[in-house]
């Protein structure tokens, strides 16, 4: 058996080797990849909007288009990683040069307090690899249970899922307290070197996966080195072209201006016309009439988990600003920075995930009340929210006890929409459009950062006029509040009435 080493590169060794590990070889290191993968990707989420705000000098409009953006272009891109991995290069490799992109991202962030204009490019590749990098990971691991069996299958993509929310919650606390500790810089650079340990873990490991034939159905598999450098040379071109539109974009100072209602249509008009020709095109490629009942299901399943995560996706820009203007964050004259308050989630997640798997049964009336509560837990959120801003001291705070609960009944929400979405998506999803369908379900994510973007900005952009008041703005949060309790009403009635066909079309599924 293999001794614990205090190298960095053998911290793993132990677990991958031991013969007495209840888990196999493949899941405990694609568990701790992905749980460095979003370290990174959570510890820099945490930081970006006020760094945006307070350290860059934009307006509330402009730091939510370009969290927005960021946020949409990593889930987007997810299709065009699954597309090259079904058809290029396979899971593995994707995984890989998604690490490395990544990673590379973060490599040029951590310049950036010599020439601010590399934080543009650093995102950049950051949202490029974060494409190729979420879904074919998922991919990989359940294409390592090749004898699918089910129990097993869940158990580990359980695990899976805990090291998301491990990684999310270690990383708010950890980058939270350094930037208040020792700056900016610092903290996105330890959000960094996160990434740095994932991408040792899959290169020094990566041999474990030796015996999968990943490469069977792509047909340029003989051409693997020249599609790889192919593919590295349009990154580049495309990361600069994005660090371009991040930087100059003309549009984005204003583009979420509520005066800017031309902007608007035309941005609604792209996601329509891409929307319908993506599930179009796999709609009629379909020759079974159930692949096309399926594909009906997902659909409609998928337009309110696209509404549930236009705010969930929000949690590190609007949830965050509203703590640091508007709540007392100290808790037993222990002062919190907002930033932790991004722990909340992850943590919830865990805590709730564990009881809540062992009490919900899954069969087609519990999923389908089970998703109702999941979009209910929108409106409770803001209402409490709403109910915070009501009760506040003399400086316009409200008590840390009102946004903590709201983001962990949002979190809540979570764990009854999220599993449910990615288990029926891998159920339903045709044979040939595996990959392609799993990059769908992720993409639509992009369509939530940007309306939650053009919503949350309308509501809660708060001027910076130094008149401005707290009173005034805390003012402004909280008729956005109210708001969207009504708005979602409207989206719970809608699904209510859409149950009877739902429960058919479930019935009836294979």
């Amino acid at each position: 058996m293999a001794q614990i080493s205090t190298n960095n590169q053998d911290y793993l060794k132990y677990f991958v080797y031991s013969k007495n590990s209840i888990f196999p070889r493949f899941l405990l290191i694609l568990f701790f990849v992905e749980l460095w993968e979003r370290f990174s990707y959570y510890g820099l989420r945490s930081l970006l909007f006020k760094h945006f705000v307070y350290e860059m000098g934009m307006s509330d409009a402009h730091a939510y288009f370009l969290y927005s953006f960021h946020g949409a272009l990593g889930y987007a891109l997810v299709i065009i990683g699954g597309v090259l991995a079904d058809k290029l290069l396979g899971f593995i490799k994707m995984t890989l040069i998604g690490c490395v992109v990544i990673a590379f991202g973060h490599f040029l962030i951590f310049f950036s307090k010599w020439n601010s204009d590399l934080v543009f490019l650093g995102l950049a590749f950051i949202a490029i690899g974060s494409g190729f990098f979420k879904g074919n990971i998922t991919n990989l691991l359940g294409l390592c249970y090749k004898d699918n069996n089910q129990e097993k299958k869940i158990s580990g993509f359980t695990l899976f899922y805990v090291a998301v929310n491990v990684g999310s919650f270690s990383a708010s606390i950890i980058c939270g307290y350094t930037k208040s500790y020792f700056g900016w810089h610092i903290a996105l650079s330890l959000a960094g070197l996160g990434m740095l340990f994932g991408l040792m873990t899959f290169l020094k490991y990566k041999h474990v996966f030796a015996h999968l034939d990943i490469t069977k159905q792509i047909s340029n598999r003989t051409n693997m080195k020249r599609n790889i450098t192919i593919l590295m040379f349009f990154t580049v071109i495309f990361a600069f072209l994005l660090a371009f539109i991040l930087k100059y974009s003309y549009f984005s100072k204003d583009f979420f201006n509520s005066q800017n209602i031309t902007s608007i249509k035309i941005l609604k008009i792209i996601m329509y016309i891409i929307s319908f020709f993506i599930l179009g095109k796999i709609f009629f490629s379909l020759k079974s009439k159930q692949e096309k009942k399926n594909i009906i299901i997902l659909f409609i399943f998928l337009v309110f988990y696209v509404i549930f995560y236009m705010y969930e996706m929000h949690l590190g820009s609007l949830f965050l600003i509203f703590m640091d203007r508007h709540t007392n964050n100290s808790i037993l004259s222990f002062h919190v920075p907002s930033e932790v308050s991004q722990a909340i989630n992850p943590m919830a997640v865990m805590i709730f995930g564990f009881f809540m798997s062992r009490i919900i049964k899954s069969n087609v009336k519990t999923d389908i009340l089970n998703f109702l509560l999941g979009l209910f837990t929108i409106i409770l959120c803001f209402a409490i929210l709403y109910l915070g801003t009501k009760y506040i001291d003399v400086l316009g705070k409200t008590h840390y006890v009102f946004p903590m609960l709201a983001i962990v009944v949002m979190s809540i929400g979570e764990i009854l929409i999220a599993p449910f979405i990615q288990s029926k998506t891998t159920e339903l999803a045709p044979a040939r459009w595996k990959g392609f369908t799993m990059g769908l379900t992720m993409g639509s994510l992009s369509i939530s950062n940007i309306w939650g973007g053009v919503i949350i900005s309308d509501m809660f952009s708060v001027g910076r006029d130094d008149n401005f008041s707290s009173l005034q703005s805390l003012e402004i949060y909280k008729e956005g509040f109210l708001q969207i309790v009504k708005n979602h009403m409207l989206v719970i009635i809608l699904f209510v009435i859409l149950i009877p066909l739902i429960r058919k079309l479930l019935k009836t599924s294979k």
